[in-house]
């Protein structure tokens, strides 16, 4: 049984380094220069320079890249999608629209995802041996046998709700509240002090 072979194929950094005959996947090969500069060892990038066919190097259109990338936001993957992968999506929805047309295609995903982040990575170790992970508590023996100040009250870190993904605040840890520790530290130094006296 003969296998079809496509018009277009557009790839990835994973088709060349899995070595993938792609001259008996498609007629025309198309990749961006970003997805060569993403392949870094040797000997992928040596045989790069021998392909047995011809490697088109194209551009998506940034109509397209906001199409794909405001998509990928609605289906909750923008977060896991690097530049280079929504660049290599969008080339492939331009090759779509030029050469068979977007009627067939899905102009919203049939179910939305909410991205939620959370204050601490899902895959972050806990109770590793070798390792101390301080708590965001005050120490037990601070204000231990005594009342907590009606000034020192419990903060909690509450993130901004934001419309899109930031990586920087998802995976950032709160800054100190420098306000609270001086307080705190005021508010021991006083104790101490009265106690002396």
């Amino acid at each position: 049984m003969a296998a079809t072979m496509v018009e277009h194929v557009v790839v990835d950094a994973g088709g060349f380094l899995k070595k993938a005959l792609l001259q008996d996947i498609g007629k025309n090969i198309y990749t961006l220069k970003d997805v060569v500069e993403e392949i870094r060892d040797k000997p992928t990038r040596r045989s790069l320079s021998f392909l047995p066919y011809q490697l088109n190097f194209r551009e998506p259109y940034p109509e397209d890249i906001r199409l794909v990338t405001e998509f990928s936001k609605k289906t909750g993957d923008y977060p896991s999608l690097s530049a280079t992968d929504i660049k290599v999506l969008a080339l492939t929805y331009q090759l779509e629209r030029e050469n068979v047309g977007t009627d067939h295609l899905k102009k919203e995903p049939e179910v939305k995802v909410q991205v939620c982040s959370t204050r601490r990575h899902p895959e972050a170790p806990v109770g590793v041996a070798g390792f101390h992970f301080p708590s965001k508590r005050p120490a037990d023996g601070l204000f231990s046998g005594r009342q907590r100040p009606a000034a020192q009250t419990q903060h909690s870190y509450n993130p901004p709700e934001i419309g899109e993904y930031n990586s920087f605040q998802f995976w950032r840890n709160p800054l100190p509240c420098f306000d609270t520790d001086l307080l705190e530290l005021v508010v021991s130094r006083t104790h101490t002090t009265s106690d002396l006296l």
